[in-house]
């Protein structure tokens, strides 16, 4: 039998169940569910399951998904879930993924506002050592890893009842390993205000998080994102401390930035300082409640089934009778193979009797000559047609005299219509500011809030409008293939850069 290798495990076991119960999350590819998973013997457990939304989704949301499995499959942290290879549950592709408890930090913060110092440092340390290890992780062959996660936000850190902080959504992460699918992108990807300013240039490396930590950092501690328009807080001298870390952190040249490593050690340095010892998890405990869930939908209280473990789309195989192969994809697979070996016999037979009867006939008389039959005459030859001669127009000997054009009264002359630029020449532009949030006026019409990415200019001079806080900005910018494609604003002096 052909055994089929899939890469990151071979599956031998029969076919797994999952028990739809809660829906834990919802975006804009596919929805997570909390089911119970019940495999070979009676085993239970449960776990969490992201199912996208289509059943024929996008190449390039297909190879995201997968490349996020290869990713996690990569990684052994605690602050990182555990997965599995895609499979396909309900017609639908899904990973099945470690279930964490808990909630997320976004909603501790919507519910019960800015955390203790003590506390918001202790979250920012063991991220901080969980983006040095990813970061380092040692990939196949032996190389780094270089793993980025590039959407790290309070919504995407999950704290659990008893202390444990880990990292959700690597749906974005880049890493550095040749099984990567998804290699280009169109645009820059990831949540508004917590972006790395050298993401527009395209430039990353170990600091790029370490900016999203940074804005994180100061949320937990007041509530909201950096402003330098902002009046300073007050607080004790740990939550001073803690805020100018979280400055460093966000500084806007990725050089300036300390190292994943280096905040680690400043958030425990800072707390041995102030004589604060380790309390998260009793905060935990009072805080965090277990995990909340969404309105069901139709899938919960279904029961579905492993359809596949194909976790890409190259499968290699081998020959060989002792490595079985999932029951339930070849349980139909036997009935065929019998019905064929059945057809295969009553064929054979047919020829052998037909051989038989074609020996035992008697031999063909052999044909009586017949008369010859005489050649008909051949037809007389067609007549070849006489061509027509076309007649030739001849012009006429002196044209009619064309009469005086009347007088006509000259008008005014009018401006002459602007030309107005194809369509087509349209180019992406791309607008950001250092802090975000700044409002955006092209040409006297709104476009949103910034990071602006990949905002469609026709060519020729627009002028564009910002505003920050006090701080505005006024600039006259010209759009064309060669001109700047992406420009920053550096809010505190005042900078307008420009770069493609």
């Amino acid at each position: 039998m052909e055994a089929l290798r899939y890469p990151g495990r071979v599956s031998t076991d029969v076919a797994r169940r999952y028990q739809i119960t809660s829906v834990l999350g919802q975006g804009g590819f596919g929805t997570v569910y909390r089911a119970t998973l019940t495999g070979a013997g009676g085993f239970t457990k449960d776990v969490a399951i992201k199912l996208l939304k289509d059943a024929n989704p996008p190449a390039d949301v297909l190879e995201r998904f997968r490349d996020e499995a290869r990713i996690l499959g990569l990684v052994r942290d605690r602050a990182v879930v555990h997965v599995e290879p895609p499979v396909k549950l309900a017609d639908r592709w899904a990973v099945v993924m470690e279930y964490v408890d808990g909630t997320s930090l976004g909603r501790v913060l919507r519910s019960h506002g800015p955390l203790p110092p003590e506390i918001a440092l202790e979250i920012t340390a063991e991220i901080a050592r969980a983006l040095h290890r990813l970061w380092h992780q040692p990939g196949p062959g032996d190389t780094a890893l270089h793993l980025r996660h590039r959407d790290l936000k309070p919504s995407n850190v999950q704290l659990t009842p008893d202390g444990s902080v880990v990292l959700l959504d690597f749906g974005i992460a880049k890493a550095t390993f040749d099984a990567r699918e998804a290699r280009t992108s169109t645009g820059i990807m990831g949540s508004e205000g917590y972006i790395a300013p050298e993401r527009f240039y395209g430039n990353e490396g170990p600091t790029t998080d370490v900016f999203s930590l940074g804005v994180v950092l100061h949320e937990m501690l007041t509530g909201k994102r950096p402003d330098p328009a902002a009046p300073a807080p007050t607080g004790t001298e740990l939550e001073h401390a803690a805020l100018r870390m979280a400055l460093r952190m966000c500084a806007l040249d990725a050089v300036g930035r300390p190292e994943p490593r280096d905040v680690e050690r400043q958030c425990t340095e800072l707390l041995r300082e102030a004589g604060h010892h380790a309390r998260l998890r009793d905060w935990a405990e009072s805080v965090v409640p277990a995990a909340s869930t969404l309105p069901h939908d139709d899938l919960v209280g279904e029961v579905l089934t492993e359809a596949m473990t194909l976790s890409h789309p190259v499968v290699t195989g081998s020959i060989t009778g002792q490595v079985p192969v999932r029951m339930a994809l070849f349980a139909g697979g036997t009935t065929l193979l019998a019905v064929s070996a059945a057809a295969a016999v009553v064929l054979v037979g047919l020829i052998v009797l037909g051989t038989l009867w074609l020996s035992t006939r008697p031999a063909p008389e052999p044909p009586r000559p017949q008369p010859p039959i005489a050649a008909p005459a051949p037809p007389p030859p067609a007549p070849v047609p006489v061509p027509v001669p076309v007649p030739v127009p001849v012009p006429d000997p002196e044209p009619a005299p064309t009469p005086a054009p009347a007088p006509v009264t000259p008008r005014p002359t009018a401006a002459p219509e602007p030309v107005q630029t194809p369509a087509s020449a349209r180019i992406p532009i791309s607008f950001a500011s250092l802090p975000p949030d700044a409002s955006v006026e092209v040409d006297g019409r709104p476009v949103g809030a910034t990071p602006i990415v990949g905002l469609e200019l026709t060519e020729g001079t627009h002028k564009v409008r910002m505003v920050s806080g006090d701080a505005v900005l006024e600039r006259t910018f010209r759009v064309d293939r060669r001109a700047s494609t992406r420009y920053l604003w550096r809010v505190q002096t005042d900078a307008w850069e420009g770069s493609r």
